[in-house]
């Protein structure tokens, strides 16, 4: 195995402007008369050949670029439905904060182990392993706001 037992393939572009190698048993099938087909009894030109593998080429393209576009679609509508949610949690934490007048002590708790977090992300250049501690006391401050706000909506 060495350079001399690999060659390159030619690639063949079509008037669409994509590549399509083909190997090279399908090049010595191509260069004989091709075989009449049972059902028609017709031979295939090379135009007719090179025709058809471009339309085929077409409708693979085609199926690829509307799957894309449908990932993108879906997409955009998980972003717009995130937002849409942040939005409604947003008015319901507003709502619940007016009815309560004013931050319970647990929220202003969170809120300091938040900025920790981030206080101590900035100082340790963003490696998060280094921060563990102060994501473990930001995790629990969130589990005790989280029992304190469904024991409050009850």
């Amino acid at each position: 195995m060495g350079a001399s037992n690999s060659k390159q393939e030619p690639v063949v572009i079509y008037a669409n402007e994509v590549p399509i190698g083909l190997v090279r048993e399908a090049q010595t099938k191509k260069k004989q008369p091709a075989a009449p087909t049972k059902s028609s009894g017709v031979q295939l030109s090379e135009k007719e050949i090179a025709d058809k593998v471009e339309q085929g080429v077409a409708q693979e393209l085609a199926r690829i670029l509307e799957q894309t576009q449908l990932a993108a679609m879906q997409a955009k509508e998980r972003q717009a439905s995130t937002a849409e949610l942040l939005n409604e949690i947003r008015d319901t934490t507003a709502l619940l904060g007016e009815r309560r007048g004013e931050k319970s002590p647990t929220f202003q708790s969170a809120l300091a182990k938040r900025d920790a977090v981030a206080a101590c992300l900035r100082e340790k250049g963003g490696r998060t392993l280094d921060c563990w501690e102060e994501v473990g006391e930001f995790k629990q401050a969130v589990g005790e706001l989280e029992r304190e706000f469904v024991a409050g909506s009850k």
